[in-house]
């Protein structure tokens, strides 16, 4: 089968895939008030279901730019690939009928903020499936517990 296609429509289809999703947080601290620092072990993302959709999750911590990801690559300290997956996983079924997703991610870092980084990487913007699949954020839960005094 072939579509064809006037400038103007290829121009759109250009346009709309090379839209690079890169979202930077605020710092979170929720034990702030009380003066703590605190550790992080996961965040559960609410996401709407897609087929083939995909996107990054890189953290920084204590007000810091360092990517997590690129040093625990380095040092051989990642956890999992900290990609989101937006699609229904298949050893879940229910997921195969809902349209809002919560999927977790997994971190290791302690400190006094953390601010995440959801974007696109090089691979997944060179994959049609993963970007034309989109992107909605409905909201997070941060799995938090405190560690000792803010210095």
């Amino acid at each position: 089968m072939s579509i064809e296609l006037n400038i103007e429509q290829r121009i759109n289809i250009i346009l709309e895939i090379k839209k690079r999703i890169d979202i930077l947080t605020k710092r979170f601290n929720p034990y702030v008030d009380s003066g703590k620092n605190f550790s992080i072990d996961s965040v559960d993302f609410a996401v709407q279901k897609t087929t083939n959709g995909e996107i990054t999750i890189d953290y920084s911590p204590s007000s810091s730019d360092i990517s997590i990801i690129n040093d625990a690559i380095v040092s051989g300290s990642i956890l999992g690939n900290n990609v989101l997956e937006t699609s229904a996983y298949d050893l879940v079924p229910l997921e195969a009928t809902q349209e809002l997703l919560w999927h977790r991610v997994y971190f290791a870092t302690e400190g006094d903020s953390i601010q995440l980084r959801l974007y696109f990487s090089d691979e997944q913007m060179a994959d049609y499936d993963i970007i034309s699949a989109g992107f909605q954020l409905e909201g997070f839960i941060l799995n938090t517990s405190s560690k000792g005094r803010i210095s």
